[in-house]
């Protein structure tokens, strides 16, 4: 019940500090607890005239307080020893409220120190219980020089005058009962923990963590000085939980304990003779030793949430190397957090770091990056951190080739980071001014960072920093130097505070960051940047790994075994005791030596240390082979033709080696795969002129690296050919009257098609493509010179609508005037109502749309789409903007970047035969220039020219993003003969 009126107390006590305009301090009660039989009154010092008396939240009938006079009067069915709280007020002042214990006959309680220790040191909290739950209040029972105490809280306090050993007796006053103790006061030779911070795992417990106690500078020796251990609220922790080990002097902590405890920090107090230690027990998720356990930290939304300590320096360049788990295509790290652009804020960082990460003092270096898809925006080794992060004492060493919001520790952070560095270099540069918010520690900040420094290059093409992209947070005591690119630590929004870039490298070593930065976390070396410490020591052994430099061996080869035993200062002592155990063909053990035989298999090897009866175990599982030494193309191949799959072949030697080959890219070429040994080029490829493979052994041998030539398809016209329905016409094209036809090579689905020229007029009888009805039918015209032409052909089943009979139930769409007549897309205009019923009719445009570069909204929303028929009868319309669907005009901003284009939204409706051209369209996600999203409706023969269309700066599709040059998302519909700047590449989201 007390418990609960003082967590009530304590926020009305908030509530009475904001909304009084007069401190609340000016009604005090003449007792901090009132202890009252019926009748009796409650009062306030110098009580003003006028002031009023009231009981909180009564909840007795037969409670009553006289508001003039405070006297409180209750009958029998007010329960013996209940607690009341009561305000006073005066015009518009309140009081605090005060406790009101009731009680019809005084009972004594009994009172009790609960200090384990007769030594008290300066600040320390002497504590006393009352039996039956009544206030306790301190005072000294003799005055005693430089001692004080305070009455309600017993915090003690010595001045400088207050000798060691002092002697000094504590009464402790429970409305009249009273009791004392002596104390001692003590300034000098403490109980002191030589670490004052353990971690423990929940699901690794094995091992206890160990708390060496150093009696040198007291009074009373290790082996009867421990007293007991008490948990954060100084309750006596069972003895099961702990052990104190005698002859050692020191506290062993039973792992079993974390199951009372939640991850995260917890305080234990070590109580001596001689005075209590505070020392930290961390409750970890997991240690992390390799790259694998630290990428595992991204596997799930639980693991983003939880609590993790580095326990050693990891080097991610292997692990990220093509041979590595984590290279990725060649993409590199994914950052550990990510960010989802939704609409939904419980989805968009769901899979965000919420948790706390502590490097421990050491540094994750090789860190790579190089991607243009979803991961590459919120970039660094952490993507994307929410206010419940904490990331600590860690430094970071690697290059990124990323987007906008990264940085090389975190990209976009919303929690605290304090005492790390960042030494990353940052590439986020395009050319143009697409990437922005970047920074060589943090991108984006909203959070917290605090005594940190940045190194690394940084290089983007707007608002970037030399530490931060962009600042809406705090950053205070950070440091960094400039160069060429940036001479701000801030690239936008808030200065960073109490923070320094110095104007080079030399000039930031020979700062003096002893004067800013913990010595506890940063070593200071002279004329050199701060390195970090090691803060969790370790007295026993935790885990134990392979340390192989490669899991293959060659036959007949002898492989040395060697394991990592963690924390490594603790390889000497046990490294001998580590024994080894074989199972599987192909091998034998010779002590801490493997020997193949001379044929191929495949054998685990277990490493095994015994400590006090805790195994430490570690696995691996080797593959005896014959390596390849060298691999290397023999292939005369220097070229490769768009629209076509080639078999790649390299050779590895010894020419008998069992080592399989894989193939890869030089790099991400959007529209060109490797799938096994085969090699395809999409027949719209129109990128790059060149690209490079490589061919590379299982045990990671690299081949040498082709540079291959692009043969792309020049393309005839700015358009395909269509003919509809009904139409009486041939394919035709026209070449370059200096190009020579002779012996011209045309083909269609690889074979050759009959055709005649006329002046370099090339003509093709329809009838080759009638039976291909509403399908695409590519021909290639390969010339004696070698170049290659394409051109699309159409035969579609529906006739010319020019040649249709609409009826009169059609809008004709005459100009920009008519266009906004009928749709919520002019931004001038106030959203109607009643244009949403046009959303379902159908529309002819008559003449070409110019909007002079005005920016226009999408027609259609989520809860009403264009369910209508848009006619373009082969017009254009042209030079507009759009960034935003109709539904920012009825407020709902964020959502309107969802879904963009001319029509942003349509379900069953059907456009046809339009042309978009010179415009700008962009939002968030689903966006294109003529639908943003499409379900069960059509698009058929539409064209788009000089259009620049991204969702979220992207220019082509990603995870979880949809792009396309003329439709962002197609979900359910039926899309035909869609064509940008001649080609139907990238066309569709």
């Amino acid at each position: 019940m007390k418990r609960l009126i003082i967590f009530i107390l304590m926020i009305i006590s908030s509530f009475t500090l904001i909304s009084c305009e007069t401190s609340v301090n000016d009604l005090k009660f003449t007792q901090s607890e009132y202890l009252l039989k019926s009748g009796e009154a409650v009062s306030i010092i110098d009580a003003p005239i006028g002031v009023n008396y009231e009981i909180l939240n009564n909840e007795y009938s037969g409670l009553n307080i006289n508001s003039t006079t405070g006297v409180i009067t209750f009958d029998s069915t007010i329960p013996n020893y209940s607690q009341i709280l009561v305000v006073a007020k005066y015009e518009n002042i309140v009081s605090v409220p005060c406790v009101v214990t009731l009680y019809y006959t005084y009972e004594n309680s009994e009172v009790n120190f609960t200090n384990r220790s007769d030594y008290i040191v300066n600040n320390e909290y002497i504590a006393a219980t009352s039996s039956l739950n009544y206030a306790v209040q301190y005072y000294l029972k003799n005055e005693v020089t430089g001692i004080s105490i305070d009455k309600d809280s017993g915090k003690v306090s010595f001045s400088p005058l207050v000798e060691n050993n002092t002697i000094f007796t504590v009464v402790a006053d429970s409305h009249g009962s009273k009791t004392e103790k002596t104390f001692i006061a003590m300034t000098e030779g403490f109980v002191n923990c030589e670490v004052t911070r353990q971690a423990l795992s929940k699901t690794e417990k094995t091992v206890p963590a160990i708390y060496p106690l150093d009696f040198s500078s007291s009074e009373i020796n290790g082996e009867d000085g421990f007293v007991t251990v008490l948990n954060s609220t100084n309750e006596k922790l069972d003895e099961k939980y702990y052990t104190y080990n005698k002859s050692k002097e020191q506290l062993e902590i039973d792992p079993s304990y974390v199951d009372l405890l939640t991850y995260g920090d917890s305080t234990i107090k070590i109580v001596t003779k001689r005075n209590t230690i505070n020392v930290t027990l961390s409750v970890v998720t997991k240690f992390i030793y390799t790259p694998e356990d630290l990428a595992s930290i991204d596997d799930s939304v639980e693991a983003l949430s939880g609590y993790y300590i580095l326990m050693k320096d990891i080097d991610l360049t292997d692990y990220l190397s093509p041979s590595g788990e984590g290279y990725n295509d060649g993409k590199g790290w994914t950052p550990i957090g990510s960010y989802v652009d939704t609409l939904d804020t419980s989805i968009a960082t769901e899979y965000s770091f919420k948790g706390t990460f502590d490097g421990n003092g050491h540094v994750i270096s090789g860190l790579y990056s190089n991607r243009k898809d979803t991961a590459s925006f919120n970039a660094g080794l952490f993507g994307y951190t929410t206010s419940t992060s904490t990331i600590r004492n860690l430094g970071v060493v690697g290059s990124l080739k990323v987007s906008s919001y990264s940085g090389g520790l975190v990209g976009s952070n919303s929690g605290v980071i304090e005492n790390c560095f960042a030494d990353v270099d940052m590439d986020v540069s395009s050319g143009e001014a697409v990437y922005r918010y970047v920074g060589g520690f943090v991108g984006n900040n909203f959070g917290t960072i605090s005594n940190c420094y940045s190194l690394g290059e940084v290089v983007s093409d707007t608002e970037f920093a030399r530490f931060a992209g962009s600042n809406q947070g705090s950053i205070i005591n950070c440091y960094t130097y400039k160069n060429d690119f940036s001479s701000a630590i801030v690239g936008a929004g808030y200065p960073a505070e109490g923070s320094k870039i110095f104007n080079d490298l030399s000039e930031m070593k020979s700062f003096d960051y002893s004067n800013v930065f913990d010595s506890t976390n940063w070593s200071f070396n002279e004329n050199d940047i701060p390195t970090l410490n090691e803060t969790l020591s370790n007295f026993n052994v935790r885990a134990i790994s392979f340390n192989l430099e490669s899991k293959y061996i060659n036959v007949n080869e002898k492989l040395y075994l060697d394991v990592n035993i963690y924390p490594t200062n603790l390889k000497d002592e046990y490294i001998n005791d580590v024994y080894y155990e074989i199972s599987g063909d192909g091998a034998y053990l010779i002590g801490n030596y493997v020997i193949s035989d001379n044929k191929a298999s495949t054998f685990t090897i277990t490493a095994k240390l015994n400590i006090g009866g805790i195994l430490y175990t570690d696995s691996i599982t080797v593959s005896v082979i014959k390596k390849i030494e060298s691999i290397s193309f023999d292939t005369d191949i220097t070229s490769l033709e768009v629209g076509k799959s080639y078999l790649l072949e390299a050779n590895g030697y010894p020419t008998d080696s069992n080592e399989s080959i894989t193939y890869h890219l030089g790099a991400k070429y959007y529209g060109i795969s490797i799938e096994n040994n085969i090699l395809t080029i999409d027949p719209e490829y129109n990128l790059t002129e060149t690209i490079t493979i490589y061919a590379m052994s299982e045990s990671g041998v690299k081949s040498n690296v082709l540079d291959l030539n692009i043969i792309k398809h020049n393309t005839l016209g700015s358009s395909p050919v269509v003919i509809f329905n009904g139409e009486n016409k041939d394919i035709t094209c026209q070449f370059d009257a200096s190009l020579d036809l002779t012996n011209m090579k045309v083909t269609l689905f690889g074979k050759e098609v009959d055709y005649t020229v006329t002046n370099n007029l090339v003509t093709i009888s329809k009838t080759t493509i009638t039976k291909y009805l509403d399908f695409k039918c590519r021909f290639t015209f390969t010339l004696n010179n070698g170049s290659v032409y394409a051109l699309d052909a159409y035969y579609l089943s529906r006739e010319n609508f020019e040649n249709y009979e609409f009826g009169n139930d059609v809008i004709f769409i005459n100009s920009v005037e008519d266009y906004f007549n009928y749709f919520n897309a002019d931004p001038n205009s106030e959203f109607s109502n009643s244009k949403l019923e046009n959303y379902s009719k159908t529309f002819i445009l008559t003449s070409d749309l110019d909007f002079g570069g005005k920016t226009i909204y999408g027609i259609g929303n989520s809860e009403c789409k264009f369910s209508g028929k848009f006619y373009g009868m082969g017009h254009t319309i042209s030079n507009f903007v759009i960034r935003q669907s109709e539904k920012v005009m009825v407020g709902e901003s964020n959502s309107s970047y969802y879904g963009v284009g001319l029509f942003a939204s349509v379900d069953g409706g059907e456009i046809y035969d339009l042309t978009v051209a010179n415009a700008t369209i962009s939002g968030k996600n689903f966006v294109g220039s003529i639908v943003g999203m499409l379900s069960n409706g059509v698009v058929e023969n539409c064209y788009g020219y000089n259009l620049k269309v991204t969702a979220s700066e992207y220019k082509y599709s990603a995870d979880g993003v949809f792009v396309g040059k003329l439709v962002g998302k197609n979900y359910s519909g039926y899309t035909l003969c869609l064509y940008y700047d001649g080609l139907s590449f990238n066309t569709l989201g």
